[in-house]
This record gives C-alpha cells, sequence and structure tokens, in this order.
C-alpha cells in the first residue's frame, strides 16, 4: 500500500485519543503505523488542523524502536512544516491580496479589486466608474459544491467569477444612488426631520 494513498476503514479510531501534538504509533493491519493531529488556532473562532498518517517501513522497524522514533519524528517535521509554510504563504496572500479584477458590463469598464480575503470570505471593491464594495462569505454549503476561495496559493475561478459578480451588484447599487440622489436625500432629510 502506498503511504501517500492512506484508506482505513477505521481511521477515526486511530485519532479518536490522539494527543494534541505529538506522534503515536498504532498497529492496522498487522503493519506499524504512526499518526500525527495537531489543531493550530487561527483565529477565536478556527483554526487549521494537521493530521499525518504513515506507515513505517520494515527497513525502519528493524533497525530499533529509537529509529521508528527518528523516522516518525523526522517525517512530522517534513510534512506537517510544507504544510505549514504552504499556509503561510496563503495567509501572507490573503491578508494583502490587492488583486485586479475588471469586466465589460452593458457597455461600461468596471474596475475595481479583491481587497480582503480569507478562506471563507471575499470582499470586493468597485473603484471605477462608481466607489462602492461589497462581499460574500462561503460557508458550508459553498465547500460541499465545490466552491473554493482559493486554489492553490491564488483565488479559484469561482472567486474571481464572485468578484465580478459583486463588481455588478455594487454599480447597480451605485448608479441607481446616483441617478436616485435627489429623492434618496429628500427621503433622508424627512426622515431626519420627522423625529
Amino acid at each position: 500500500m502506498a503511504q501517500e494513498e492512506i484508506v482505513m476503514s477505521n481511521r477515526d479510531l486511530m485519532w479518536k485519543h490522539q494527543k494534541d501534538g505529538e506522534v503515536e504509533f498504532h498497529e492496522y493491519q498487522g503493519e506499524l503505523w504512526w499518526t500525527f493531529r495537531q489543531k493550530v488556532h487561527t483565529s477565536k473562532s478556527s483554526y487549521r488542523l494537521y493530521e499525518v498518517c504513515r506507515l513505517i517501513p520494515t527497513d525502519v522497524i528493524a533497525q530499533g524502536l529509537e529509529a521508528v522514533r527518528g523516522f516518525a519524528h523526522q517525517q512530522v517535521t517534513e510534512i506537517v512544516g510544507k504544510q505549514k509554510e504552504a499556509h503561510a504563504r496563503i495567509d501572507a496572500f490573503l491578508a494583502d491580496p490587492d488583486f485586479p479584477v475588471s469586466l465589460e458590463y452593458e457597455g461600461v469598464i468596471l474596475k475595481g479589486r479583491i481587497d480582503r480575503a480569507s478562506e471563507r470570505y471575499l470582499h470586493v471593491r468597485l473603484e471605477e466608474p462608481y466607489v462602492g464594495e461589497s462581499g460574500v462569505n462561503y460557508g458550508w454549503a459553498s465547500a460541499m459544491g465545490g466552491h473554493y476561495i482559493l486554489k492553490g496559493e491564488t483565488f479559484s475561478e469561482d472567486a474571481i467569477g464572485s468578484a465580478r459578480w459583486i463588481l455588478i451588484d455594487v454599480y447597480k447599487r451605485e448608479r441607481h444612488r446616483e441617478q436616485n440622489r435627489e429623492v434618496i436625500e429628500l427621503a433622508e432629510h424627512l426622515n431626519d426631520d420627522s423625529s
């Protein structure tokens, strides 16, 4: 069985009593496996979960307990280290994406940018011909439908498409405000005076 392609019917049982941030060893179908699970909080309400499970090769087992422990710890350092480096690059990208987005809508060029994002939220700012902003949440249902903000370390086509739709919505809203400014201001004035 390839180490990269692990399919276990009792995988959840292996993680059930896993101590956070520690390597543990398990027997599965007569073979020795190591597991590692670490929960890293990224904010008050979210976290990233690093889970790795790999087979210990028989030639490493033959070298003794310390070789097995050393092998597992080296693998954790390499595998989880690469995952954390990739997440650090993603976090840096999301912290200040400044990603330009433009399209033509009804003969008008709309220009804007994705100016804030997370793995679940996309915020877009329209810069021309009006100024405005809006955003969209990508929740659990989005993920279940295969829609994600990121693809690798950049925005997915779906996120860029969503940003374009947001530009259109903001453009329509701001155009409406511009075309109806006098009535909007009159209504606001009347509401302020009625107190």
